[in-house]
């Protein structure tokens, strides 16, 4: 009754002229029960815009890329991971998946690690290292990317934590995961969220072969998963789109009604566990950091970098300083040694002086000893001359007395 009153109402309202089609990207995506939606979704948009008016083009994941990038896609949808990946070309979210299963659009995205169900020796994500992964591409969001981003955060190294990955594919070719589980060509699978409830049996296996490793299933949430949860399938906006196409773009995809199972548009506000999981994994505007550029090598490092800079200044600044104590120092010790030097000169002379008043005291001292030893015998020798000469002076006195008489 819905989807009537839906159709009567878009033919009643006048179809939106436009100078050029509006270019639909739409990225490979595992099938799912949100299928048929995305259909209506497709023919509302043609109802409104007209059939010639709305061009839509399937993709690879790569190819979509590629396409965006070259101005080919005015709007698209695909993957929370791959909308985030093209941020840097200008691409911006309109609304996001939801549905009573997984009500918030910003946590309706996940991925099951799947296992045998005989496989015992695998109970925890830490049993999974050193095994083989079956996943459905390197490129796929909810397929690889949540899963790997999981274990990253397990603080493992994802791209070295198995050790083999196979990827079966795309699209309608994610059944091969399970395949590959049951014949033992690898050890686990990444299903993404609902996957294993809703379309393993279609794919023709039982859901007791299998089980979850690390099963985080809720009341909230009715599927399996072992992973956070992120947004899901987003419709984003390109430069290429005017604002005003935008604008009934938006106003289109939010007025159309829930699906049969609940399965809406809603705006999504908080992307900032994509862009997390991106810059983990090193990928989109992050893939920078795989290259070991001047960037790379600044972004990664800084902190030391600065360390690094304040320790060869402090090393700079104390070998300067002790340059300059050591001028200090040195002229100091010149000054010191040039007064020490004087002194002993003086010391010298001093000596030299006291050597030669020594000398000359004992010349003088000898001399006053030679005097005095000398002087003795010439006294005693003048005594006994001027005694003789007494006596001789009075005994010519007697001999002229006695011949006077």
């Amino acid at each position: 009754m819905k989807k009537t009153v839906l159709a009567a109402f878009l033919i009643m309202v006048p179809l939106v002229c436009l100078a050029e089609p509006l270019r639909m990207g739409i990225s490979s995506r595992v099938p799912n029960t949100n299928e048929e939606f995305l259909q209506t979704t497709i023919q509302t948009l043609k109802n409104k815009f007209g059939p010639d008016n709305v061009k839509v083009t399937y993709y690879s994941l790569k190819g979509l890329e590629e396409a965006v990038k070259a101005g080919q896609v005015d709007f698209m949808q695909s993957s929370a991971g791959m909308y985030r990946r093209l941020l840097p070309e200008g691409v911006r979210d309109l609304v996001a998946l939801s549905s009573p299963r997984y009500p918030d659009p910003n946590q309706s995205e996940g991925t099951a690690f799947v296992t045998r169900a005989d496989r015992t020796d695998l109970q925890t994500v830490k049993d999974l290292k050193g095994k083989i992964l079956a996943a459905n591409s390197p490129t796929g969001f909810s397929g690889y990317h949540i899963g790997m981003h999981e274990i990253s955060k397990k603080g493992y190294d994802p791209e070295k934590f198995f050790s083999k990955q196979i990827f079966v594919g795309e699209e309608h070719r994610m059944k091969h995961v399970l395949e590959a589980l049951k014949n033992g060509t690898a050890d686990v699978g990444f299903l993404r969220l609902c996957y294993f409830e809703d379309m393993l049996e279609k794919a023709g296996y039982k859901k007791e072969d299998f089980k979850i490793i690390g099963d985080r299933k809720s009341n909230r949430l009715a599927c399996s998963h072992s992973t956070s949860l992120y947004p899901s399938w987003t419709i984003s906006i390109t430069p290429k789109i005017s604002p005003a196409q935008a604008r009934e773009l938006l106003q289109t995809l939010l007025a159309i009604p829930p699906s049969s199972n609940g399965v809406r548009w809603s705006p999504a506000s908080d992307y900032h566990s994509v862009d997390t999981l991106l810059k983990d994994l090193k990928l989109g505007p992050w893939a920078y950091l795989r290259e070991w550029t001047l960037k790379r090598f600044l972004n990664e490092y800084w902190p030391w970098i600065m360390l690094l800079f304040v320790c060869i200044t402090g090393l700079i600044a104390h070998v300067i300083r002790c340059e300059r104590l050591i001028k200090i120092k040195t002229a100091q010790l010149s000054k010191a040694h040039k007064k020490h030097t004087k002194v002993l000169h003086q010391a010298e002379e001093a000596n030299s002086r006291l050597e030669s008043l020594q000398k000359m005291g004992a010349v003088g001292l000898m001399s006053g000893m030679l005097a005095h030893e000398i002087r003795q015998p010439i006294a005693s020798i003048q005594l006994y001359g001027r005694g003789i000469q007494r006596i001789i002076d009075g005994g010519v006195g007697a001999i002229k007395a006695n011949a006077e008489d």
